[in-house]
């Protein structure tokens, strides 16, 4: 019995091995947060991209509105909006502004894109002055390092994480009812 009892207690204050399990026990951690701050720079970097997107999206109506406003029904806008989604615009100019937002955030869909013209109330007898405000809504962000740990209960081990709507709004030129 003292033999196993010296053996444990010689066992018990060997500490030959202890910086190697300190390691085993504390590399996972560490690489998860370090792939975590990755991860967070990702969805930093892709939510300036979303911003940026609608910024040039609203940039792009405002200087090109005269030949592209992809809303067709903007005749009433003093007293109601005028808002498009996706298939619900004219084609060819939301393909255009589509193609222009997709040079900045190249996995962004029509689906994903709103285009609303409303009234500022600056108008003036027959003038109006619209707003026109580019919004993208339920961009997804998709991430197979959280997906991986936190165990998605399906074979594709993802995690999507959906950003928050995004819009950016520019003022028109006024110009007369009979333009719109």
């Amino acid at each position: 019995m003292t033999r196993i009892k010296t053996a444990l207690l010689r066992l018990w204050a060997d500490l030959r091995a202890a910086t190697a399990v300190e390691f085993a026990l504390l590399f996972p951690i560490v690489v998860f947060f370090v792939l975590s701050l990755f991860e967070f720079g990702l969805i930093i970097y892709e939510y300036h991209l979303i911003s940026e997107a609608t910024r040039r999206g609203a940039r792009n109506l405002v200087v090109n509105d005269s030949l592209n406003s992809p809303v067709t029904a903007l005749t009433n806008i003093e007293s109601t909006d005028a808002t498009c989604t996706g298939s619900g615009c004219d084609a060819a100019p939301f393909a255009l502004l589509l193609a222009d937002m997709q040079g900045i955030l190249p996995d962004l869909a029509a689906s994903n894109v709103t285009v609303t013209y409303s009234n500022t109330g600056l108008t003036g007898g027959s003038l109006v002055t619209p707003r026109v405000t580019v919004e993208v809504v339920g961009y997804q962000h998709s991430s197979t390092i959280y997906g991986a740990v936190l165990g998605n209960s399906s074979s594709n081990k993802t995690f999507t994480f959906t950003y928050p709507s995004f819009s950016t709004s520019r003022i028109l030129a006024s110009r007369n009812n009979s333009e719109l």
